[in-house]
């Protein structure tokens, strides 16, 4: 799982080779886990690795288009498995760090909280770091003032977040600024606002499209201050609003492996086919390499399809961790899991799609209220992506003519999420495998009316009335 994303511009001064010192650099001086000074670098091999202790270093330069991707895997301990990705694209004069984290189950809720990746402290410390808008990218917390409302919070597209802390001497002093800005180093500005008339307030601002107005968000803390858990909470939005970013498949170790190891492929196809004395050598090296390509692929497939899922998953946990001082949400999350990917958002969806239409005006210069507000709530969340009310509106017509289950209708009802099971002479369908959702099908109905029968209990059961 990705818990921490984000993407910078970076200065001239990052080049390969001071890129490999500064990895070697943190490495050697981090307060855990650290390389010790045996580990060195012969300033010519520009896709160096090391390994100390069970603790492993990779870079890999891929020339063609001026990158150069590292990875760091820390030997699995009492707190899981940590990943870190550092990739500096020469040609767009970015760095893009991804720090990954698989959790046990067994592992404490404490044991989720992480700290950014001390690399983004000593980009920083090297200069490397570019400014935005004049204003600097860094670990220091900045006082407020009118300009930035006026000019900064202003332009379209920021990396990063804007975090703006309102409130009373107390209220900032008890949030401790230096630990919540050491975990939002390289993702977020922090500026402090003195209020002793106000509420105590976080506002956090999103600017990730040059299209749309920035995401707002505002957390209270009005009542007693926890201060873990307001610092957790900045944290949780920030992170899972820096996650969303979009990322090309050469932002990430895996996908500059992957395209390296093409490149490596091609030229041992083009090699083969020049030299006879070669053929047997180059035969071989390929087969290696497609075998490595395809365990790369799957690595890229599975990143990518964390991304995908990672919106939904950060909504899910947001929503249940959300704690009395949270400000009220729309909706929540109750104890029912999706059985399909987006099952829960789009059927809430699907529902207020029917609501809005049932209560639309037939007079265009009308307004009703239940109206606006199922279409503003619409109009303002993803849209509904090829899910099962798809399905649903097929049913008619694929039992219309029922004379025997079809290999059709299997694949239509476990598209679904469905788990389709022989017993008999008839076919037993469930709803995520689940018993209270089973449906009872025949392989070959006599009766003209079964395929009605069938849809009218599938959609009874499985949808809506």
């Amino acid at each position: 799982m990705i818990v921490y994303s984000t993407k910078l511009k970076v200065t001239e001064k990052l080049q390969p080779r001071s890129f490999i010192r500064t990895l070697l650099e943190w490495r050697q001086h981090v307060d855990y886990q650290a390389f010790s000074e045996a580990v060195t670098w012969d300033e010519l091999d520009m896709s160096p690795a090391w390994e100390e202790n069970g603790h492993t270093l990779m870079v890999e330069q891929y020339e063609d288009e001026d990158i150069m991707a590292a990875l760091f895997e820390q030997a699995p301990d009492e707190s899981g498995l940590w990943k870190t990705e550092v990739v500096l694209n020469g040609k767009d004069r970015t760095v893009c760090v991804l720090q990954h984290k698989n959790f046990d189950e067994s592992m404490s809720e404490t044991n989720r909280y992480f700290w950014a990746p001390s690399i983004i402290k000593y980009l920083v410390k090297g200069g490397y770091i570019a400014e935005e808008y004049g204003v600097p990218i860094g670990p220091d917390v900045m006082e407020w003032s009118e300009a930035i409302e006026t000019e900064l919070l202003q332009n379209a597209v920021h990396s990063v977040c804007n975090v703006v802390i309102t409130g009373s001497p107390t209220f900032i002093e008890t949030i401790k600024m230096d630990k919540l800005a050491l975990n939002l180093e390289g993702v977020a500005r922090i500026f402090v606002k003195v209020d002793t008339n106000g509420v105590n307030s976080v506002a956090i601002y999103h600017h990730h499209n040059a299209v749309q107005e920035p995401d707002v968000k505002i957390y209270h803390s009005d009542t007693e201050v926890h201060p873990e858990k307001v610092r957790q909470r900045i944290v949780d939005i920030v992170c899972g609003e820096m996650n969303l970013i979009d990322r090309k498949p050469l932002d990430s170790w895996y996908g500059v492996q992957q395209k390296v190891l093409e490149k490596k492929m091609k030229q041992s196809l083009q090699e083969r086919t020049e030299s006879e004395e070669l053929a047997e050598m180059a035969v071989h090296e390929t087969a290696t390499l497609e075998e490595r390509l395809k365990v790369a692929e799957v690595q890229a497939e599975k990143y990518l399809l964390d991304c995908m899922n990672l919106q939904q998953e950060l909504t899910i946990l947001q929503s249940r961790m959300n704690t009395a001082e949270s400000a009220p949400a729309l909706l929540y999350y109750g104890k029912e899991d999706d059985i399909y990917h987006d099952e829960i958002r789009t059927t809430v969806l699907k529902v207020l799609e029917d609501i809005r239409q049932e209560h639309k005006p037939q007079d265009i210069h009308a307004s009703n209220r239940i109206y606006d507000i199922c279409d503003d709530i619409i109009k303002h969340n993803a849209p509904r992506k090829k899910d099962a009310w798809d399905v649903y509106d097929s049913l008619d017509n694929l039992f219309s003519n029922y004379r025997r289950f079809t290999e059709r209708m299997s694949n239509e009802l476990a598209s679904v999420g469905a788990v389709i099971t022989k017993e008999g002479s008839h076919f037993k369908a469930k709803l995520g495998g689940q018993d209270r959702y089973t449906l009872t099908l025949a392989s070959s109905p006599s009766d003209v009316n079964a395929g009605r029968r069938t849809v009218a209990d599938i959609k009874l059961r499985w949808f809506k009335k």
